[in-house]
């Protein structure tokens, strides 16, 4: 299975919160950065997450949010950063960033949003990101995939 998402971030599960329809899934990357996604209690059954399995964590660009000046994003992760490189596009601008632990993710924001934020290479921001925006992936010789041929299983976060 083939997936166009610009990050792929191997993380452990850390912790679980159930509600009524998801659940909560907390997970640390290596570096010690903790990154929350929210599932569907069908799906963390069907990629059978406890404290302990290995993920990949695949957060969408869209769900990157970036503040500056002292504000924090309104989201469920939020990592102080700085901006590493700025990659202008003929529509936006891909940003992309490395926490103070060492995890590299991008962000894609308008040409708009990185002139009103002041965004340079060198700059410190924080990173906000939706949980509803993180997609997780297991082996699937980990799960009981109903297609034995996918190479991952996974759940898009919900």
């Amino acid at each position: 299975m083939r997936i166009g998402l610009m990050d792929r971030l191997p993380a452990r599960v850390t912790a679980l919160q159930p509600g009524p329809v998801s659940v909560q899934v907390q997970v640390t990357l290596p570096g010690g950065d903790v990154l929350c996604a929210v599932v569907t209690r069908e799906s963390a059954t069907l990629l059978a997450l406890a404290p302990g399995v290995a993920v990949v964590a695949l957060p969408l660009t869209p769900g990157v949010l970036l503040s500056t000046g002292g504000v924090s994003p309104s989201a469920e992760t939020r990592w102080p950063a700085t901006v590493a490189q700025l990659a202008p596009g003929p529509l936006n601008t891909l940003v992309r960033l490395q926490t103070v632990r060492g995890t590299r993710i991008h962000a894609v924001l308008t040409h708009a949003a990185v002139a009103e934020l002041g965004l340079m290479a060198g700059a410190a921001v924080e990173v906000g990101i939706l949980a509803s925006q993180v997609m997780l992936a297991v082996p699937a010789d980990a799960v009981s995939a109903p297609d034995a041929n996918a190479s991952v299983a996974w759940a898009r976060a919900r």
